[in-house]
């Protein structure tokens, strides 16, 4: 009793501590929404050349060709390329206006990343924006904000600049570059400076290709399938004629893996030859690959010409016979598997690359 009472006398005098309360129930917390990708898009042309290569020396730089040549497509973005190397030279198979643009996650205004290009065994001839000296084997674009918005005045080297001596004498990275320029993707800065599309041109080992093609005497192709990947799309045959109506076509389905495919010469006209089959069947290869509508139009400004179209004109710009276009060619897109064999492309953790590089494989040339 009298324990109780102290009890009491204590509780009115304020000398005992409150009760203590049951604790706060743990507020739940949300798990992040995983972030969605950043997605950078490549498109350009890889040249093969039956029957050996045609190769061109070192020679000094000359003039950026005129707007008309990338909208023929003879800038020679695919040919085999000849390094000069004291009194001989290094056969190399040029990979060919390789451009990359960023598409942004929807609902994402801003991101940063990282991306390399590696040409095993050969080297970077030029690339733009430039962040390396010389022709390494490996260049490397570090921390490009990508962002959505107005972009400020885009950046084009001219073709007295540095980057612009290569050892072919020719600069694509100076070559009317605004007209591959698109609206959907993202506008890319680089130490400051605003682009639409990272570039760069390579100089390659005749590392073998997926398809092996061989051309008999009367115009007959024997087409081996020696890759792993299926062949996306569709292959094209094709011969250029004087103008487009005299444009001799074939659409064939790709050999499989391991497969052969014999397909007979090439008539020497034909009207049912239609390009614009040709041009839907090129157009769904690089939508399955991953292209952008905007992104196709610009390899079609490109290359349409030279690949389905006619003859260039006689007062086009004359460019090294390394770069010289054929007079019939097969033309398939490269399995994206594949591509590491030839071109490697290194990103940052959160970056999916889409890649659709044409293989144009020349089988005639002018005389």
């Amino acid at each position: 009793m009298r324990r109780s009472l102290l009890l009491l006398l204590a509780t009115a005098c304020g000398d005992s501590t409150p009760p203590s309360l049951p604790p706060e129930p743990t507020p739940q917390v949300e798990a992040p929404t995983p972030s969605e990708p950043l997605e950078l898009h490549e498109w350009g042309l890889i040249s093969e050349r039956v029957g050996g290569e045609r190769v061109a020396l070192a020679r000094p730089p000359v003039r950026a060709p005129d707007l008309s040549a990338i909208l023929r497509g003879s800038e020679g973005i695919g040919s085999d390329v000849g390094i000069g190397i004291g009194n001989g030279t290094l056969r190399m198979r040029a990979g060919g206006k390789p451009v990359i643009y960023a598409h942004l996650p929807e609902g994402v205004d801003e991101r940063r990343f990282d991306l390399g290009v590696r040409v095993p065994n050969g080297s970077v001839v030029e690339h733009w924006p430039t962040v390396a000296e010389g022709r390494p084997a490996e260049v490397a674009w570090r921390n490009v904000r990508a962002h959505r918005g107005a972009c400020a005045e885009r950046q084009y080297p001219s073709a007295d600049d540095p980057v612009c001596q290569t050892p072919d004498g020719f600069c694509e990275a100076a070559l009317a570059p605004a007209t591959i320029e698109t609206a959907d993707g993202a506008c890319l800065e680089v130490n400051g400076a605003s682009f639409d599309y990272l570039f760069y041109r390579a100089g390659m080992p005749s590392t073998p290709l997926p398809l092996e093609v061989t051309r008999a005497d009367d115009g007959a192709l024997t087409v081996r399938h020696r890759g792993g990947g299926a062949i996306p799309g569709r292959l094209i045959h094709v011969r250029r004629g004087a103008t487009r109506a005299q444009t001799v076509l074939r659409v064939v389905e790709p050999p499989a893996p391991g497969a052969t495919s014999e397909l007979p010469a090439l008539p020497a006209e034909d009207p049912e030859s239609r390009p614009t089959v040709a041009i839907a069947r090129l157009s769904a290869g690089a939508r399955e690959l991953g292209l952008s509508g905007d992104e196709l139009a610009a390899f079609r400004r490109a290359w349409d010409a030279e690949l389905l179209g006619y003859e260039s004109p006689a007062e086009a710009t004359e460019l090294p016979a390394s770069l010289e276009a054929p007079t019939e060619a097969l033309l398939y897109w490269m399995p994206p598997e594949e591509l590491d064999a030839h071109l490697v492309l290194r990103t940052s953790e959160d970056v999916v690359v889409r890649r659709a590089i044409l293989v144009r494989v020349g089988v005639a040339y002018a005389p």
